[in-house]
């Protein structure tokens, strides 16, 4: 069987009526199986991975729409550059090398995974960085992509090329430039809506007089 990153397993848990808090539990009675039946030891690490990928990407979605949230109420302006950046910056502590990146999967993650899907801290979790980043088959680009089907962040397929390739673990793997777009499931205001509608009455108004006045 493949180690491949297997998409469909929250739907199948769903199916079958577990709640997708419980993903830790589902996860260690895996980890049982492992130990007693070596022939499925493959499928079952695949079907590992992917839950705690599930898992990992609605922590990232949620701690970056808090964080989001605090950042509306401090800047109270509907500019976008501000929640690029921070979007950006969170994406690099995630995928990237270093302190920061460390921190955060070893400090902050766990407690954030036990508290809201019951993964226990362990050895499981305390290699976890090293096997969805580098290990698993897949796992990077399924935790990205799984990121951006969650909080509707676009970014451009060019940072793809840099996630492909286990071989290759950079210190910012996301560039500003990769960011496309800040879709509007991370945010609790309309930023993007806000900010685009500015940019366009300035731009119709600098058309229709030549200048735009200092009071806009």
């Amino acid at each position: 069987a493949s180690n491949q990153f297997r998409s469909d397993v929250t739907g199948h848990m769903h199916k079958t009526g577990i709640n997708i808090r419980y993903i830790g539990l589902v996860v260690k009675e895996l980890d049982k199986i492992i130990e007693t039946r070596g022939d499925i030891q493959k499928l079952v690490s695949s079907l590992i991975g992917s839950l705690l990928v599930e898992a990992v990407a609605r922590v990232v979605k949620n701690d970056l729409s808090l964080q989001m949230r605090q950042e509306t109420k401090n800047l109270k302006l509907p500019l976008e550059v501000p929640y690029r950046k921070l979007a950006v910056d969170y994406m690099n502590k995630v995928f990237g090398r270093g302190k920061a990146s460390e921190s955060w999967w070893h400090n902050s993650l766990p407690p954030l995974l036990c508290d809201h899907f019951n993964v226990e801290r362990g050895e499981r979790v305390s290699d976890l960085r090293q096997f969805l980043l580098t290990g698993m088959h897949d796992g990077r680009v399924a935790l990205f992509r799984r990121i951006l089907g969650l909080t509707g962040l676009v970014f451009s397929e060019n940072i793809m090329k840099k996630f492909a390739d286990r071989s290759i673990w950079m210190s910012e793997p996301v560039d500003y430039l990769d960011l496309l777009e800040v879709g509007d499931r991370v945010k609790c205001m309309d930023i993007v809506s806000l900010s685009q509608g500015n940019f366009f009455l300035y731009k119709a108004l600098s058309m229709q007089s030549g200048k735009v006045k200092e009071d806009l």
